[in-house]
């Protein structure tokens, strides 16, 4: 399976299945989750197209097709897209909590594909795609003839970016608060939710980070995020296994987005400035428990 194709199932599992997606459907933004050039997002967006599962709305913008137009597309749209493969999600979440724990315990430790591939059940090439990706985003580095190492998380590595990220951040907000769509803001809000029944985990739904920085037009923020965000996109989204913090992370996207529906400027930024500073004890309390306590090691893949 090609990259194209990896991305194209994908993105077309998650329309499919009616969840979010993980960005917008702009070639920059899916280029930058998957680490990868823009030249196989286009080609899986024009698949896409091609199968009536995105539709263009102007501007070379496009979205997913509505939930109506997706029963009228019928089951063999469903069946030419198959099942997800072991390369999607669950794969990369299983190997990512693992390097990120690693990446916690401060390790510059390497980890090697064969005993990647032989613990998660997939091939090596699997692994090997996974792995590349991955060091699009930051998490691992590639070093000719040794393997590929773990990017070690410092308390200060994590405080200087949440930092930058909040002045960032917030200007972007501001410079895009004329170009925001309440449709998008809404489908946002719909998309963090803390069900009603017991042992249902919250939903979140963090692509209002993204759409803040893309709707802001400004080509500095954008890199800054693009260069930098991917690896800590990992941990965040990591740190959102937590119960606690989940349930919190969801109430803290209510409060910015409805203060932004709502038109209120001043609200929103401090929403948000809230949020991004208070949002990650989980990490700050794992940091200081893997530097103390000799967290015990997981040599799976070493």
């Amino acid at each position: 399976m090609t990259l194209s194709d990896r991305i194209t199932h994908d993105l077309a599992n998650r329309i499919l299945a009616g969840t979010p997606l993980p960005c917008e459907l702009r070639l920059e933004s899916l280029a930058s989750h998957y680490g990868t050039s823009t030249r196989p997002v286009r080609t899986a967006l024009a698949r896409l197209y091609r199968d009536g599962l995105v539709q263009k709305i102007g501007m070379g913008r496009l979205r997913p097709v509505s939930s109506l137009q997706r029963r009228a597309l019928g089951k063999g749209t469903a069946r030419a897209y198959g099942k997800p493969r072991p390369e999607g999600p669950d794969l990369a979440t299983r190997v990512v909590r693992h390097l990120v724990e690693k990446s916690l315990r401060g390790e510059r430790s390497f980890v090697r594909e064969v005993a990647a591939a032989k613990q998660f059940g997939v091939s090596t090439t699997i692994i090997r795609e996974l792995f590349q990706r991955l060091v699009g985003q930051g998490a691992l580095e590639h070093v000719p003839r040794r393997g590929w190492r773990v990017r070690p998380l410092e308390q200060k590595d994590l405080d200087d970016f949440i930092e930058a990220r909040e002045v960032l951040e917030r200007r972007a907000l501001q410079l895009a608060w004329d170009r925001l769509e309440a449709e998008q803001l809404q489908t946002m809000l719909a998309g963090n939710d803390v069900p009603c029944r017991p042992g249902c985990p919250p939903r979140i739904d963090n692509r209002l980070h993204r759409y803040f920085i893309e709707r802001a037009g400004n080509r500095y923020i954008r890199d800054f995020f693009e260069r930098h965000g991917s690896y800590f996109d990992l941990l965040f989204l990591w740190e959102g296994d937590d119960p606690k913090a989940a349930v919190e992370t969801v109430a803290q996207h209510h409060r910015i987005l409805r203060a932004v529906l709502a038109g209120n400027r001043e609200a929103a930024d401090r929403a948000l400035r809230d949020h991004l500073r208070y949002r990650h004890p989980v990490l700050t309390r794992l940091l200081k428990h893997a530097r103390t306590s000799g967290w015990a090691e997981n040599r799976d893949l070493d």
